[in-house]
């Protein structure tokens, strides 16, 4: 499944990847509270692959309090990578978080990193073009007995009266319903997972494979 009929053209790689990098740090709380949370009490330990990894914010913040975990970063965008290396360097988390590009589309690509604990990934998902491949590329890197985690910006009835454009609401306007995302799932072959809607915007995916 290609971009639904009615989503906003919001697929690729972030054209200015230094600004965005400054503007999630600015306001990493804001964002990625929830997520966080949510993967901490998921209580995985291991190998993890983040998907659409952006500047490396999460990585950071998984990796530092979880000392045992190991983090493979993809992103589609080589200056994005390049950014997240440097932030991970700072952290002094090079020895645990590494960088790959490649597209989550990509199956050779994505079989080639192997199996993980966890897959998760935030705040990416609409800028993906293929939806059904990207996830199903996903769920085959997780291991059995491991889990998948997405969550995301969800689109709202609202957004349309809002006239004009800009980052965050360019993503709300690309973004998912509840009900969209469950079918894309279906059409990937995911099983055992469940939908979540979060205040004010926001969507979640959580996915365990059986052992």
């Amino acid at each position: 499944m290609k971009r639904l009929e009615h989503q906003a053209d919001y697929s690729g790689s972030i054209e200015d990847a230094a600004r965005y990098a400054r503007e999630m740090k600015r306001f990493a709380r804001l964002f990625y509270h929830s997520t966080f949370k949510h993967i901490m009490e998921l209580d995985i330990t291991g190998r993890c692959l983040e998907a659409g990894s952006g500047p490396g914010i999460l990585a950071a913040m998984i990796a530092g309090a979880k000392p045992s975990t190991r983090i493979v970063c993809v992103d589609v965008s080589q200056e994005m990578v390049e950014v997240g290396r440097q932030y991970i360097e700072e952290q002094g988390l090079a020895d645990r978080v590494e960088f790959v590009v490649t597209d989550v589309s990509e199956e050779a690509a994505m079989s080639a990193l192997g199996e993980f604990d966890l897959v998760y990934s935030t705040y990416s998902m609409h800028h993906w073009e293929d939806l059904k491949q990207a996830l199903r590329n996903l769920w085959l890197c997780v291991k059995p007995g491991g889990s998948l985690y997405l969550s995301d910006f969800r689109r709202v009835s609202w957004i349309r009266f809002i006239p004009f454009g800009g980052g965050l609401i360019d993503s709300i306007k690309a973004s998912l319903t509840p009900p969209e995302l469950e079918a894309i799932a279906d059409e990937a072959h995911l099983i055992n997972y469940t939908v979540a809607s979060c205040f004010p915007c926001r969507l979640s995916l959580t996915a365990h494979k059986a052992p």
